[in-house]
């Protein structure tokens, strides 16, 4: 994760949120060595829904973007990075340190 992470900050600037979820998406898939199609699939293998949802956390917690839009890079509803987030959110942030986003999110409200 700390790998992915300076990896990801190199990359992230003046890219928008979208961008920059694609990006940290890249870093992350890299980082574990897995390839991004296996992590998009709807495969219910409890290891990969894991491995899925530390991601997802790690997307949310780099880039600052919503969980609708977090949601659109791994093919899943906003719920589920929600969930994620919940569950590995805050040791995502103890491992990495809290990281600012380079923009502001856009205008969308998650329900």
């Amino acid at each position: 994760m700390r790998i992915a992470e300076r990896e990801f900050r190199f990359q992230r600037a003046a890219r928008g949120y979208m961008k920059q979820c694609d990006q940290a998406f890249a870093c992350i898939v890299k980082g574990y060595g897995i390839q991004s199609s296996i992590v998009t699939r709807s495969d219910r293998d409890p290891a990969l829904i894991e491995m899925r949802q530390k991601m997802m956390a790690f997307v949310a917690v780099t880039t600052g973007a919503t969980h609708r839009q977090v949601g659109l890079v791994f093919k899943r509803d906003h719920s589920s990075v929600g969930s994620a987030c919940a569950r590995f959110a805050a040791a995502i942030r103890a491992l990495i340190g809290s990281v600012k986003p380079t923009s502001e999110p856009d205008a969308e409200a998650d329900a």
